[in-house]
């Protein structure tokens, strides 16, 4: 049976799989490139790679590593956390490969994350905290990627919170709904295209 066999999710390029000891390293040098250093969540700090396995679940309902069906090496790391269950939300965060810049890879893994969420935890909103330097490479591209593609509306912005590359830049908190995937999940039945059937094929 191949690795690929039986993803969480996917769609025909990118499949979802829990995050195992094996790609610790990968995840390691992935999250503290230069590229990711300032985006991910230490904020250009360098963790020992002991404490960074030890905090990898602090606070983490569930993550995933998404790979590239095709060459069936690792691009992304897709998590969700600081779930409020009763309150019925939670934030969520993905990394990147740098190679794969551009492409909208990671707007991709988070729509099948959000799929996952959504339809396995029953979640009302799904919050992100998105840095404007981010932002703007993001938007825009899920739209082009699949037709059942959630849109993120902005909630708030934290004006000059962060320091990057000589400047302060805005931190956006967007948002997606229950209401939204449930647009969009019939929109992709209709179509033909649903993530969770592609996931099952």
């Amino acid at each position: 049976m191949s690795k690929f066999d039986d993803p969480v999710r996917a769609t025909g390029a990118t499949a979802l799989f829990p995050l195992h000891p094996d790609d610790y390293e990968w995840l390691y040098r992935v999250s503290l490139s230069e590229f990711n250093s300032l985006r991910w969540r230490y904020r250009g700090q360098v963790p020992p790679f002991e404490l960074f396995v030890q905090q990898l679940h602090s606070d983490v309902l569930v993550q995933f590593v998404a790979f590239d069906r095709d060459s069936g090496l690792p691009i992304g790391h897709v998590v969700a956390y600081a779930a409020d269950m009763r309150n019925r939300h939670c934030y969520i965060g993905v990394v990147m490969d740098e190679h794969t810049r551009g492409h909208g890879r990671g707007s991709e893994c988070l729509g099948l994350l959000s799929d996952y969420l959504f339809e396995t935890w029953g979640f009302h909103k799904i919050f992100a905290e998105v840095p404007a330097f981010t932002l703007e490479p993001m938007q825009g591209k899920m739209d082009r990627l699949q037709p059942q593609a959630l849109s993120f509306d902005i909630e708030g912005v934290l004006t000059e919170y962060l320091y990057h590359n000589g400047k302060f830049w805005d931190m956006y908190l967007v948002s997606t709904s229950l209401a939204s995937w449930l647009q969009s999940a019939a929109a992709a039945d209709d179509s033909g295209a649903h993530i969770a059937e592609e996931s099952a094929s």
